[in-house]
């Protein structure tokens, strides 16, 4: 039984989960207390002194806590006499990208001064680079204009819970369900009457077949909620940083920001929080401007992490994300090579809000650190259910488990062959709304598969490119389909041979018997998608996914905070005063993988909890 087959089993597995899940946390927190206390040495204001970076650099993290922190490096040394400057905000917020940007919005909506450091230089326009194209969001007034909610809250958020095993903090699944709304139409009201960037073709809803929300597969729901800012249908294979026009819309509340008096400071990297004692209140941000020199942010309010995920060090993903360092030794990888391929991900954070916030006395999500490996897009036909062989020719999972691409990280270190027939476009009316889900909110996606699949099978064993169904995979030529007018030829394509040919031709045959019975005897898969492949031709598509050591689009785990994001000390528990985090330095949202009960959480729930952020501030 996998881990989505045992979190799915049933409501009372669900709260033993829930309960298992709080004790787990607790007796994490208690060892990580015990292994911590005794390193809580006393420093200066600048957190320098050398007893207490070696006793933090030599912490000893009980397993199951935080790992070993010397991934980490040793803590900087900085002093204020060092500075060049000291530059005085209500709220300094370390990071400019999706959650960055709207606390600093909501911040000084409330009358607070907040200066932003990010790291990367601005455009003559202000504008720097930043990725993604899906906002995930629940009853805004422009979702519901268009028919899609208002949605029951508490039901998203128990739905969110249960694909994360109970594993999370609720109050923080909540928040982002119940206020993304609000955030994502606070945005609208940004937009000039002349753009187009709401358009159709410019920003869409993503959509399934039927139409009616939520849309439940394998006892898995899903909403339509993530707007899409593709910029621009395409028949082309574009890559999505060149079409997305999210940044765009982002930049707009950048602007209105600075408008009401918020100050970025671009190219000034973050470097130590200043702090009289490991664990104590934080009352600024040492950090480097662009000629290498250091600058005192000193904050009278907080201190905001907002500098996204560690997924660009390969030590720290060695370090702490347990799962993605056990399947990449299996496949040969090394602490080296999993950095080169941390390194490899080009867009990756370095973690500087881990960091700061560890050295500072905090701790992060003491379970499963969730990353989004693999995806969900398989091929032209995308997360679709289709049937799912391994190298062996057999099937080896529920092919209607959400995130499909994830669990089949987990469930085989073989190649995977989605198998289909002339019938597909029925499988692909059974696919929920997921990362990598057929796009019906675009018919003309689905209009140039059918196009292509057409020359499949003349095509042979060259194989034709087909244009994908879906948004996610409209990136590069990937999507290399092979068609023959029988299985025993579909499996020679495949390269079967022997028992592993035997296999395959068995497997279809039991699978297309059940379809018969209307049940699936072996993984329980949905019977609305139990549709045999019975009919001519038939087709495969061919995706390795032999994980490598680094965390895909970003790793999910981050700094345990309390409910209001005030990040917790590792000691005791409780708040370290004026230190916050959000976005993906933010704990207490994610655990086992990316759950997508609405696809864009992602980015959505990270500008969710920094529109909350910033309006807690402003009041508290």
């Amino acid at each position: 039984m996998n881990r989505r087959q045992f979190v799915g089993a049933g409501a009372a597995v669900a709260a033993s989960a829930a309960l298992v899940g709080s004790a787990l946390a607790e007796e994490a927190g208690k060892d990580a207390a015990e292994g911590a206390q005794a390193a809580q040495a006393q420093g200066g204001e600048d957190a320098s002194a050398p007893d207490a970076i070696q006793q933090q650099k030599t912490m000893e993290a009980k397993p199951g806590t935080m790992g070993d922190l010397s991934c980490l490096g040793e803590k900087p040394v900085v002093t204020d006499d060092e500075c060049v400057e000291t530059i005085e905000a209500d709220v300094v917020i370390v990071g400019g990208g999706h959650s960055g940007i709207q606390c600093a919005k909501s911040a000084v909506e409330g009358g607070l001064s907040v200066v932003v450091l990010e790291q990367l230089e601005a455009n003559e326009d202000g504008t720097y680079y930043m990725r993604g194209e899906d906002v995930g969001h629940f009853n805004s007034k422009w979702l519901i204009d268009q028919g899609f909610g208002p949605y029951d809250t508490e039901e998203i958020v128990m739905e969110f819970a249960k694909r994360c095993g109970f594993c999370v903090n609720l109050e923080l699944v909540r928040s982002y369900v119940e206020n993304s709304g609000a955030m994502f139409d606070a945005m609208v009201d940004l937009v000039p009457a002349d753009s187009d960037i709401l358009d159709y073709g410019q920003c869409n809803v993503q959509q399934c077949a039927a139409g009616e929300y939520p849309h439940v597969l394998s006892g898995y729901k899903t909403w339509a909620g993530c707007a899409q800012f593709r910029g621009g249908i395409s028949e082309e294979e574009i890559p999505m940083a060149s079409t997305s026009r999210l940044p765009e819309f982002e930049f707009l509340a950048k602007k209105y920001a600075e408008d009401l008096g918020a100050t970025w400071y671009n190219g000034y990297t973050a470097v130590v929080l200043a702090q009289a004692e490991v664990g104590g209140k934080v009352s600024g941000v040492y950090a480097t401007n662009p000629d290498g020199q250091y600058v005192k942010f000193a904050a009278n309010k907080a201190v905001v992490l907002a500098a996204g995920d560690f997924g660009g060090d390969g030590k720290m993903v060695w370090a702490f994300c347990e799962e993605v360092r056990a399947m990449a030794m299996l496949n040969g990888v090394t602490e080296d090579t999993a950095a080169e391929d941390c390194a490899a991900m080009g867009a990756g954070n370095p973690g500087t809000g881990h960091k700061m916030g560890l050295w500072a006395g905090g701790y992060l999500d003491p379970y499963f650190r969730a990353s989004c490996e693999g995806g969900g897009a398989q091929g032209p036909l995308g997360s679709t259910p289709l049937v799912f062989v391994n190298a062996h020719g057999k099937r080896f999972m529920n092919e209607c488990l959400p995130v499909s691409g994830q669990a089949q990280f987990r469930r085989t270190m073989l190649p995977v062959y989605s198998i289909w027939d002339a019938n597909w476009e029925e499988f692909v009316k059974v696919c929920g709304v997921d990362h990598g889900s057929p796009d019906w909110g675009v018919p003309e996606y689905l209009e140039q598969v059918r196009e292509d699949m057409s020359h499949v099978v003349d095509a042979g064993a060259e194989g034709y490119p087909v244009r994908s169904s879906c948004y996610t995979e409209r990136e590069g030529s990937r999507n290399i389909t092979y068609g023959a007018n029988t299985l025993e030829e579909l499996a020679d394509m495949i390269g079967f041979e022997g028992d592993d040919k035997q296999n395959f031709l068995d497997t279809i045959a039991e699978y297309n018997e059940m379809c018969k019975e209307g049940r699936d005897t072996l993984f329980d898969r949905d019977s609305s998608a139990m549709i045999p492949l019975d009919t001519p031709p038939f087709y495969y598509y061919a995706t390795d996914r032999q994980p490598q050591g680094n965390t895909g689009m970003a790793c999910l785990c981050g700094l345990i905070t309390d409910n209001d994001m005030n990040v917790l000390r590792v000691s005791d528990k409780q708040p370290i005063e004026g230190l916050y985090a959000c976005g993906n330095c933010l704990g207490g949202r994610y655990a086992l993988t990316y759950p997508t009960p609405v696809a864009g959480n992602s980015i959505g729930s990270a500008m969710t909890n920094g529109y909350v952020l910033g309006k807690h501030l402003a009041q508290c």
